[in-house]
């Protein structure tokens, strides 16, 4: 396992198409998926549609700064996130591989920008004592 953080704003939806979303958001994602898709190199069906955007960092990245750097590709956007109906799910993930817990430490100005792009939080962490030794 490589040690990386990977920062993702998801957006997704049971009822919705991933085309309808990209155009309501105005912005390219990265990856799009359809409902009944399967998960890349899995046996997963998807149960929604979505829109991802995202970024990768090395381990050693404040995850602080990692995340302000994916919110801030948002910028464009403006309310539009915010302004989505209860029909879609909005969440900011991160998602650490890594040998040992990292720090963890969000500032109150990286919570309002959650807030005002109406974003839940999701963390996984995956650690590997193998990894040091890689």
């Amino acid at each position: 396992m490589s040690e990386k953080i990977i920062i993702r704003v998801v957006v997704s939806s049971e009822a919705k198409l991933a085309e309808e979303i990209e155009t309501r958001i105005g912005l390219s994602a990265d990856r799009v998926w359809r409902k009944g898709e399967f998960r890349p190199k899995t046996i997963i069906r998807e149960k929604t549609s979505g829109w991802i955007i995202e970024n990768e960092f090395p381990v050693s990245t404040e995850i602080e700064e990692a995340v302000c750097v994916t919110l801030r590709r948002l910028d464009p956007l403006g309310e539009k996130l915010h302004e989505l109906g209860s029909e879609f799910r909005k969440e900011l993930s991160v998602v650490i591989y890594c040998s040992r817990m990292p720090a963890m430490a969000l500032s109150s100005a990286v919570t309002k920008m959650l807030g005002a792009n109406d974003l839940g939080l999701d963390f996984d962490f995956f650690i590997s004592p193998e990894s040091a030794a890689e």
